[in-house]
């Protein structure tokens, strides 16, 4: 069961939630919504599975611990790689975009605005020292997401395609344990975005 809140307010203002029966199968529409435990869902019907109500009035965009870096570089396609240190596991989490580009992978749905930018990989390594713009990769070997869900939102320079600051929330699966990581953060500065 979920308590289901009539007015999807999370049980706030002393309102009175009912208990419903958790749904046994979801569409496969993926929008993207925030469930009252402060998690990204696909849809509705996903976070009620997993035994969470939604709600508009909740975000999803709480910082999840860690330290995030980004770095941007331009070309004939252009780069934008999203670092994310975790020292309590001693992992790093990173992010390829490019642009223009035509199509994500199989399995990844993330917003992206612009939308000439698309997420094209998600990598976990061993390593959260060296998880920074400009160090070598960081040690172990990349295991690739198999999928993402989520947004990235990048404030361009002055009508050109730099961004200056991104905001992220995506939450990807692995084939291996932790079998998901969850990038989440707002106002990231870019390494070489802005002129």
């Amino acid at each position: 069961e979920f308590c289901d809140f009539p007015d999807d307010s999370c049980g706030t203002f002393d309102t009175v939630g009912q208990c419903s029966a958790r749904p046994e199968v979801c569409p496969a529409d993926c929008p993207g919504v925030c469930g009252c435990d402060g998690q990204l869902y696909c849809n509705a019907c996903s976070a009620q599975q997993a035994g969470v109500d939604v709600s508009e009035a909740t975000s999803c965009l709480k910082p999840v611990g860690g330290d995030y870096a980004a770095t941007y570089w331009a070309g004939g396609l252009d780069h934008l790689v999203v670092y994310k240190a975790e020292p309590e596991t001693d992992a790093c989490v990173t992010l390829y975009a490019d642009a223009p580009a035509e199509s994500a992978p199989e399995g990844f749905d993330v917003a992206t605005l612009p939308d000439t930018w698309v997420v094209t990989r998600i990598e976990r390594t061993s390593g959260a020292a060296g998880c920074v713009p400009g160090e070598s990769k960081p040690a172990g070997e990349a295991v690739r997401a198999m999928g993402a869900i989520g947004s990235l939102s990048m404030d361009l320079s002055g009508g050109t395609s730099m961004p200056c600051t991104l905001d992220v929330d995506i939450t990807a699966t692995f084939p291996t344990e932790p079998a998901t990581a969850l990038l989440r953060a707002t106002g990231v500065a870019v390494n070489d975005g802005c002129p």
